[in-house]
């Protein structure tokens, strides 16, 4: 709700954002408390002991989704045009020598990174004049509902 006001004032995106990152992180906490493991303090620390569970893939977050799909079209037109326009049936390689999994690695590492800092920078009154609230609620939608999969709530 705090998002949609935000239409009005435009500092509740602000708030929207922290009750974003604290929902993500009291979801950690849940899915590790779930495990019977010892309590995990810390974003960073949460974070990264879901991803090397593997509760959290980037294959899972619908912005990665997009994006390995427009490199595959891209991909997929450089290939093109260099048959087309080469006239040659010898073998193309995709310049970008980077797997999908490397990819996929670095964005969870990226957001690892990422999360904490954007999360302290609204808990500690730095207002942001910049849009990305909304990105930032489909990711943590997107990294709760991997951290909750509907067998393990049955």
């Amino acid at each position: 709700n705090l998002y949609l006001y935000s239409w009005f004032v435009y500092r509740f995106l602000t708030v929207a954002e922290l009750q974003v990152y604290a929902n993500f992180e009291y979801a950690l906490g849940k899915r590790i408390e779930l495990e019977n493991v010892k309590p995990i303090r810390g974003l960073n620390r949460r974070f990264d002991f879901a991803i090397k569970k593997g509760w959290l893939k980037a294959e899972g977050i619908r912005i990665f989704q997009r994006k390995a799909n427009r490199r595959k079209e891209y991909a997929e037109e450089q290939e093109y045009l260099y048959r087309q326009y080469l006239k040659t049936e010898g073998n193309w390689s995709n310049p970008d020598s980077k797997t999908e999994a490397e990819y996929a690695s670095e964005y969870l590492d990226g957001l690892k990174k990422g999360f904490p800092f954007l999360r302290n920078s609204v808990a500690h009154g730095e207002p942001r004049l910049m849009g990305g609230t909304a990105l930032s609620i489909e990711i943590c939608c997107d990294l709760i509902n991997q951290l909750f999969p509907e067998k393990l709530s049955s």
